[in-house]
């Protein structure tokens, strides 16, 4: 029978990623298989990343507050050399990182696509006065780097019951990473974060606090992000969305 990676390969790739969510807590002696699946798929979510970051920029992207990015990238920072091990030895501390949230950490890195850009449908400082139409909150596509984990898992030890003020959480339940932030947040209302609870044994976690997606998976989520155009909040709107978004979506591979 197949390897799970070699049907990925072969284009069996929604197919794969469900099994690979039924299977629940990974078992030891497909580690290898689910992490080369975990692997691929996020180096296809980096070229998608990479497409992106470049179009928004070209179409006039002021970046949020700089988010940390240097002058010549302002809305990207990439994976180092030194993240594969530096994520090991974080992973000895909390516990199971899944698959997924592994590698995208380790070859997508940080992306920050929200911030102004009237000609996607992109506020934050320059927000224009209300008009009366349906207000959308896009979601533009933001991921974390390891630094951003070690930060939160320090930030975390040092007190952890500051870290559950969400509804439905209890103290001590586990560590939430918050992987972005939330709509609200891009969209500089007042928000919360899009959080993975961890450790965790499963390949794709689930993302808490994506607004109308509950039990949506990390997977799921990227796939959905890039198949509208990194604004996956459009999804869930009768408008059409900005006609500079639209040759930006697509389908996609992974």
């Amino acid at each position: 029978m197949a390897s799970l990676s070699h049907r990925y390969a072969a284009g069996q790739r929604e197919e794969v990623w469900s099994e690979i969510r039924d299977l629940g807590p990974v078992p030891s002696r497909l580690t290898a298989d689910v992490d080369a699946v975990a692997t691929e798929t996020m180096r296809r979510v980096n070229r998608h990343v990479e497409r992106l970051a470049t179009a928004y920029v070209e179409l006039g992207l002021v970046p949020a507050g700089g988010g940390g990015h240097d002058a010549a990238d302002p809305v990207r920072i990439r994976p180092t050399a030194d993240d594969p091990a530096d994520l090991a030895r974080l992973s000895r501390k909390i516990g199971r990182i899944p698959a997924a949230l592994r590698a995208c950490l380790t070859e997508v890195g940080a992306v920050a696509l929200y911030g102004d850009c009237p000609a996607l449908g992109l506020y934050y400082d320059q927000r224009p006065t209300p008009s009366g139409a349906e207000t959308v909150l896009p979601d533009p596509l933001a991921t974390p780097d390891v630094d951003l984990l070690r930060m939160d898992w320090d930030d975390y030890r040092t007190d952890p019951a500051r870290w559950w003020t969400r509804p439905g959480r209890l103290p001590g339940q586990k560590f939430p990473f918050a992987f972005a932030p939330d709509e609200l947040h891009k969209a500089n209302y007042s928000g919360a974060t899009q959080d993975v609870l961890l450790p965790d044994r499963r390949a794709d976690p689930m993302l808490h606090g994506v607004g109308g997606r509950d039990g949506i998976t990390l997977v799921e989520y990227l796939r959905l992000s890039i198949t509208w155009g990194g604004c996956p909040g459009w999804s869930l709107s009768t408008a059409a969305p900005p006609s500079a978004l639209q040759p930006l979506m697509t389908t996609p591979d992974f």
